[in-house]
């Protein structure tokens, strides 16, 4: 990408500049909130972390997704420097968008059935709950 979209990426980073610096943010909100619903002891507030954290890395993706759309139409930076709104009009955004976030769930399928599929052809496993043999020590 920087050899061919160098001086692109650059300028549409800096034209949304605060829009690209809240990426950070948003990761460290999405990071702490799978930490807290990993780790909160007891309560019914988990499924609130997931949904914090699914908002996030949404909103990650639309930032990406965002640059990626400026950087590649040069025609819309004037726009783009007197109204920080106007990429959003692109008629190509949501397309983008849909692809990229549509495309990752795919392939996370895709590697959850490879996954399971591995686990199934290892055979049954002794440590996981419900198998035979699971909480008598061994005996």
């Amino acid at each position: 990408m920087q050899l061919l979209y160098g001086q692109f990426f650059y300028t549409a980073t800096v034209l949304v500049g605060w829009i690209w610096l809240s990426l950070l943010l948003l990761l460290v909100i999405a990071y702490y909130a799978v930490y807290l619903q990993k780790y909160e002891a007891g309560g019914g507030t988990a499924p609130a972390w997931l949904a914090v954290a699914a908002l996030a890395f949404l909103a990650v993706a639309g930032i990406q997704t965002l640059v990626n759309v400026l950087q590649l139409t040069p025609v819309r930076w004037a726009a783009v420097a007197t109204r920080a709104e106007s990429p959003l009009a692109d008629p190509t955004m949501l397309p983008r968008y849909l692809h990229f976030v549509l495309g990752a769930f795919a392939v996370a399928g895709v590697f959850l059935a490879h996954l399971g599929a591995e686990r199934a052809a290892k055979g049954p496993d002794v440590f996981s709950p419900g198998s035979p043999g699971w909480g008598s020590g061994g005996r």
